[in-house]
């Protein structure tokens, strides 16, 4: 496709962050992008998984440090129920910058 070329498909995401204004700051910068639908942003882990679940987006973009699961217990709880979108994981902590590619070999489909 080139970069001229709209897609012809509209992209579900959903935003798991525990910081409201983080999910309110990306939600904004990723409606300016045509054919990107922000489908719900959750703040708690638990939720967020129940919205994957429920709504089966094609993005997530899921925090790495949050209160009582992190990011890497989400994306289990959200392969346990069968759902394998792709994962953008966004932190403001620079000791997560290479984690999620150490865990990657710890996540399996």
């Amino acid at each position: 496709m080139k970069l001229t070329e709209q897609p012809t498909k509209n992209i579900k995401c959903i935003i798991i962050d525990d910081e409201i204004e983080a999910c309110d700051r990306l939600q904004c910068l990723l409606e300016k992008i045509p054919h990107i639908t922000v489908l719900t942003s959750e703040t708690n882990a638990d939720n967020g998984i129940i919205s994957v679940t429920k709504l089966n987006p094609d993005i997530v973009f899921l925090d790495i440090e949050m209160p009582v699961k992190n990011g890497f217990e989400v994306i289990n709880g959200i392969k346990n129920n069968n759902i394998y979108p792709t994962f953008i994981f966004v932190t403001g902590y620079n000791q997560y910058a290479i984690k999620p590619y150490e865990m990657l070999h710890l996540i399996t489909y």
